[in-house]
């Protein structure tokens, strides 16, 4: 009888623990969906779940380094240009040019309170594009900054480029 009761209890414990394992993460629960959904709403202008979403990233994987350009970007939507820069200071002298697209963004996005936006921005692309020159995102940000720079010619050069490579940015 004291074996029953030794098996009973066994089982029942094992029951318990297996029970309160943490659960498997799910497909959809990784810093790039979280990225990829916290970028959606920055451009649908929804920047505090798309701050939400960065955060998540970040919590699941620190070392996620497109998350901080993505917490600084919507923070300079925001206009919290503090937590941008710092934001986007942990990240651009990386070498990905998608992430480093996003940090000339950000300097675009804050040119009403940064008087430097544009050297930044500027910097920022030239190591992008150093690094793929055919980069569109990186061209279009080009573009962009030397448009909002009143650099017509300038921005009509980088617009026509990505426009003729028929890409995700050429509309």
């Amino acid at each position: 009888m004291k074996r029953i009761h030794f098996i009973f209890y066994a089982f029942t414990a094992l029951v318990l623990v297996g029970g309160c394992a943490t659960k498997p993460q799910s497909d959809v629960d990784t810093p790039e969906y979280h990225f990829r959904a916290g970028m959606r709403a920055v451009d649908s202008g929804n920047y505090d779940a798309a701050l939400n979403s960065f955060q998540r990233a970040l919590d699941l994987d620190k070392k996620f380094v497109a998350a901080y350009a993505g917490l600084g970007l919507a923070n300079a939507h925001l206009g919290n240009t503090k937590a941008a820069r710092k934001n986007i200071g942990k990240v651009d002298k990386g070498k990905d040019p998608d992430v480093l697209a996003i940090c000339a963004r950000t300097w675009i996005v804050m040119r009403k309170d940064e008087k430097k936006w544009f050297k930044q921005a500027t910097n920022i692309l030239d190591r992008a594009l150093k690094r793929d020159k055919k980069h569109e995102g990186s061209l279009f940000y080009y573009g962009l900054a030397h448009l909002y720079n009143y650099d017509f010619n300038d921005a009509e050069s980088y617009f026509r480029r990505v426009v003729e490579m028929r890409g995700e940015y050429s509309g």
